[in-house]
């Protein structure tokens, strides 16, 4: 008997240990589960809820011989450990508040960062002139042999690495003009002004850029055809602005973007217009 009641007095201890891990608080009643919903005569009396729901008044009696149990938010499964009966599982709707007694489980709520969290720092590269220079030559090289898909492959990396200059940019640009694709082109420039704005003043001849004068020239006729055929087209007249500007036909260019100031002008044409005042000729007579 005795060997009984230690036993009984263990399964007791883990079942009260189990109930507050989950946070439940057991209440002693009177008569065999005063307080537990009608367990049975003696013992221990019932388990109550706590703070977790009603008792289950009306569950069958002499549920265990430690008396009633009561439920989680009325929907109890029960468990049977060594003749005691407990509650485990709540309805999974329902989340219980914190317990501030009688060691109720404490979860981390993953919305709050934890104190002194650190946030994370980006990364930002730093602008590479000497790397972005060097693919602008590569490129260079590979347009003068033809090779005009890696050649743009270079100058965009040219872009990536130094996003800062305009070299890359004008170079993309001279390979839209091959194309015959003028919007692209004048994009180009535009994102040159924006890349470095006064790039112009250390512009170099995009001629140069060509393996021979006949090539470039053969280009900018191409722009002429296209824009006899579409004179309202405002790109490609900036587009031919730009690249007489750029190879040193600093009056013609001059008349072009006189004539595309009628309207209002962006930063790329602003820029090339105070290059092409009379008083900027009379300094660099191209």
């Amino acid at each position: 008997m005795r060997r009984s009641t230690d036993r009984r007095s263990r399964h007791l201890g883990a079942a009260v240990a189990l109930l507050a891990a989950l946070g439940v608080a057991p209440a002693y009643g009177q008569h065999g589960g005063g307080h537990g919903g009608g367990g049975g005569h003696g013992g221990w009396g019932g388990l109550s809820s706590a703070r977790y729901g009603p008792s289950m008044h009306h569950m069958p009696h002499h549920i265990g011989p430690w008396g009633g149990v009561s439920g989680f938010g009325g929907s109890p499964f029960i468990l049977g450990l060594g003749g005691v009966f407990l509650p485990i599982v709540y309805t999974p709707m329902y989340v219980p508040p914190p317990m501030p007694f009688g060691g109720g489980l404490m979860l981390p709520n993953p919305t709050v960062p934890a104190r002194g969290a650190m946030p994370v720092a980006r990364t930002v590269s730093r602008p590479e002139p000497a790397r972005s220079d060097n693919y602008v030559n590569i490129g260079d090289n590979l347009f003068r042999a033809g090779n005009r898909h890696r050649a743009e492959q270079r100058y965009t990396q040219a872009v990536r690495a130094n996003p800062n200059s305009a070299k890359p940019h004008v170079r993309i640009a001279q390979l839209a003009l091959v194309r015959g694709d003028y919007a692209e082109a004048a994009e180009q420039f535009r994102a040159a002004t924006t890349a470095e704005p006064g790039w112009l003043i250390n512009a170099t001849d995009v001629q140069a850029l060509f393996a021979e004068p006949a090539d470039f020239a053969q280009a900018l006729a191409k722009l002429e055809t296209h824009l006899q055929a579409t004179p309202g087209d405002r790109n490609g007249w900036l587009v031919l602005g730009a690249e007489w500007y750029l190879s040193g036909r600093t009056r013609q260019a001059a008349d072009v973007f006189t004539r595309l100031n009628d309207r209002k002008p962006d930063a790329t044409l602003a820029s090339f217009l105070d290059a092409t005042t009379p008083d900027a000729i009379a300094r660099d007579p191209r």
